[in-house]
């Protein structure tokens, strides 16, 4: 992946999956807490990245709330550029207000940086 990433080789015509677990802090101002994932990404022929993301996020008072998202990714130079439609899902009553509420997401991740950040807004 690190060559389809580089540009020293092309992803195949068919795309290339990679299916990357993931550990996630939530630093919202209305949602605190970690969780752990799995990123579906294919890395389409033509350089888009698709993902497809389910998350589970437990909060700091010990909440369990579902993630979901779909979106895209790019490379510009060494960046990684991501854009995502998320949804989240619970039980608790203490955060049924996510279950009606649609987000969007905007990141990146810089060289050097730890993980990618992705800034989360609801609609």
């Amino acid at each position: 992946m690190d060559d389809i990433r580089s540009k020293k080789i092309a992803p195949p015509l068919q795309g290339a999956r990679v299916d990357s677990h993931v550990e996630i802090t939530f630093l919202g101002p209305k949602v605190k807490g970690t969780g752990i994932g799995v990123d579906y990404v294919n890395y389409r022929a033509d350089g888009l990245i698709e993902l497809h993301v389910h998350e589970e996020i437990t909060t700091e008072d010990g909440a369990k709330i579902a993630g979901f998202a779909t979106g895209t990714g790019h490379w510009e130079a060494d960046v990684l550029h991501v854009r995502e439609e998320i949804s989240f899902s619970t039980g608790d009553p203490r955060y049924s207000w996510l279950n009606v509420i649609h987000a969007w997401g905007r990141g990146m991740s810089k060289p050097g940086e730890n993980g990618l950040r992705i800034d989360v807004y609801s609609v």
